[in-house]
């Protein structure tokens, strides 16, 4: 068994390159130019990719509507400081989310395809989000429905139901 100096010692000792080993992760000069070439890619490869990270963003807020949906059953049908904070939220952020599509899609253009099925997508997936706040809006009774209309109306006189 060697210890380290004497291993340090004999590769001093060495005559040439040829016999010290390259140390480990130093790539000699054609490792390098091979890693270089290697790593261009070819026009459609990039444009797949483009396609490929588009999808994944468009599928993105998936997640978002499953937090969401969550967090909303979480705070049951009371009015807080903390469900005014969550509901102001999910109804914010969709909205941004939607009026800012062009500039979030925009790194993925190419003139090879079209991203205009990424952007539905995200744009429909942004609408279900929504839909979750306003959903617990309408739970909570921040929005107006039927029922509250129906004090507003008279039921139909004796002569009406005749007719």
């Amino acid at each position: 068994v060697m210890s380290s100096t004497s291993r340090l010692v004999s590769l001093s000792q060495a005559s040439g390159p040829e016999k010290v080993a390259t140390p480990q992760g130093l790539l000699s000069q054609y490792e390098r130019s091979e890693a270089r070439s290697v790593q261009r890619v070819s026009a459609s490869d990039n444009a797949a990719l483009k396609q490929k990270r588009a999808w994944a963003l468009a599928k993105q807020p998936v997640m978002t509507i499953i937090t969401s949906s969550f967090m909303m059953w979480l705070i049951v049908s009371s009015l807080h400081i903390f469900t005014i904070g969550f509901l102001w939220m999910s109804l914010k952020n969709p909205v941004q989310a939607i009026l800012s599509i062009p500039a979030t899609f925009a790194r993925y253009k190419d003139e090879s395809h079209s991203i205009l099925p990424q952007q539905i997508v995200f744009f429909l997936l942004q609408l279900c989000s929504l839909s979750v706040g306003l959903y617990k809006c309408l739970n909570l009774g921040l929005l107006p429905n039927p029922v509250d209309w129906f004090g507003e109306t008279s039921s139909p006189s004796f002569l009406e139901t005749l007719l």
